[in-house]
């Protein structure tokens, strides 16, 4: 993610559609998402994880957000994500997750990835997922 990213990120992080199913309210400016995207890369510069952006394959366009907040002390993550409205239901965020997950399980060695959704958890474990993205990201055995 770079500061040249903020307006993309504001289309959709100012859309009540699409935050309407995060932890956080729409952005009102601009300027919300150019906060976000240098507190995200302060973070890097502090070898701290920020999350990956979301690129179209074919144009290279910003359209969403992924990562974890990780736990490592207790060996667990939780998921967070977002996307643009307008690529809902092409399989981009099961793709990135997909990635995310491999991340927290082999490289972190973590045991346990959950996404909390609106009307219940989902633990990626043992047990079968649930919600729309997370039912077909892997889980692990």
């Amino acid at each position: 993610m770079r500061l040249g990213d903020a307006e993309a990120m504001y289309s959709y992080a100012s859309d009540p559609e699409v935050t309407r199913y995060v932890l956080w309210e729409p952005y009102g400016s601009i300027e919300e998402s150019e906060n976000f995207l240098r507190f995200a890369g302060e973070g890097y510069e502090r070898g701290d994880f920020g999350g990956w952006g979301i690129l179209l394959k074919a144009s290279g366009d910003f359209v969403g957000t992924c990562g974890m907040e990780a736990a490592p002390g207790h060996s667990r993550a939780e998921l967070g994500y977002v996307l643009a409205w307008k690529h809902w239901g092409r399989g981009l965020m099961p793709e990135a997750l997909r990635r995310v997950v491999h991340f927290c399980f082999e490289r972190m060695d973590l045991t346990r990835v959950e996404a909390r959704c609106w009307r219940r958890p989902v633990f990626l474990t043992k047990a079968p997922c649930a919600g729309a993205s997370t039912s077909r990201a892997p889980t692990r055995t």
